[in-house]
């Protein structure tokens, strides 16, 4: 019989060795993968039929039987949210190319394959309690392919208003560590970190860390002083 506390999971990947690591370090999350699938079309078909409390999906995947590996479209991730509204999607990909695309298509959360276990825990609970998480080695690509392409920081860019007490909160923000790892960083107490990250949501004029990440993206963002 099927353990009601358990979460329900979905893998999609073409490696077995994927799929088994990531199944094992699911039941340590308290997820019981129910099934594992090899292509995005018959993991769509298996989200529709079972609507999974989570889906993890291996961004390099054939689209159908008998296809070589390659990276999804973006798009893939609408249609597993289209399919099954309550599953929470997290992405893993070991390229920089779906950048905020995954967060606009439908993702709840999304790592670089390369990312830490602790950052893959914090990804499965922060998914499952329906709050965005990026991990750190993204949201550094993100940024870093941003001012590649030559952007640069704004004259009138908005971070600069920000009071100095904020500012090294905004750049472990910016940087992708956690609420719980900034306020051991930074010798803060967990309440003191969520009332100064809502103070720089509020000063940004944005609701989630996500949004917050996008005006960073948008503006150039260099870490402040």
């Amino acid at each position: 019989m099927t353990n009601p506390h358990l979460h329900s999971g979905v893998i999609i990947s073409p490696r077995p060795i994927f799929r088994y690591g990531v199944k094992e370090l699911l039941a340590l999350a308290g997820v019981q993968v129910w099934r594992e699938e090899t292509t995005a079309e018959s993991g769509l078909a298996t989200v529709r039929r079972l609507a999974p409390r989570l889906l993890v999906l291996d961004m390099k995947t054939p689209e159908r039987e008998g296809e070589r590996e390659h990276y999804l479209d973006a798009r893939w991730i609408r249609k597993y949210q289209s399919g099954a509204a309550a599953t929470a999607i997290l992405c893993l990909t070991d390229v920089d190319r779906y950048g905020l695309a995954a967060f606009e298509y439908g993702a709840m959360a999304y790592l670089k394959k390369d990312c830490s276990l602790q950052e893959f825990h914090d990804a499965v609970f922060a998914a499952l309690r329906g709050e965005r998480y990026l991990g750190q080695a993204a949201t550094s690509a993100l940024i870093k392919r941003a001012c590649s392409d030559g952007s640069a920081a704004l004259p009138n860019s908005p971070f600069e208003g920000l009071p100095a007490s904020l500012k090294p909160v905004l750049n472990d923000i910016i940087s992708g560590f956690t609420p719980g790892e900034i306020a051991a960083k930074r010798h803060l107490s967990p309440g003191t970190v969520s009332r100064q990250r809502k103070q720089i949501r509020e000063a940004m004029g944005v609701r989630t860390d996500v949004d917050l990440l996008r005006r960073a993206v948008e503006h150039g963002y260099h870490e402040l002083g």
